[in-house]
């Protein structure tokens, strides 16, 4: 019998899977500098992160979910 818990543990379990990268990457990634991502995190406005002990790492896909929810597009 499947609950509402194993559902949410197969979907973490399945996220953490998914290749990660490091701060640098991550910006580069974004075109941006280190400290800008630093800054995004602690104003709680940048891309979703995974903190693990003191290490900061990105999804790939968060990143590219984040820039396509900031794409504007004004051509008529």
């Amino acid at each position: 019998m499947r609950t509402a818990i194993h559902d949410d543990l197969e979907q973490h379990m399945a996220e953490m899977a998914r290749p990660t990268l490091t701060e640098e990457a991550a910006a580069a990634f974004l075109n941006c500098k280190r400290p800008t991502l630093t800054a995004w995190r602690r104003k709680r406005v940048g891309p979703p992160f995974y903190q693990i002990g003191r290490l900061i790492r990105y999804s790939e896909q968060d990143l590219v979910e984040y820039l396509d929810r900031r794409r504007r597009d004004y051509a008529a």
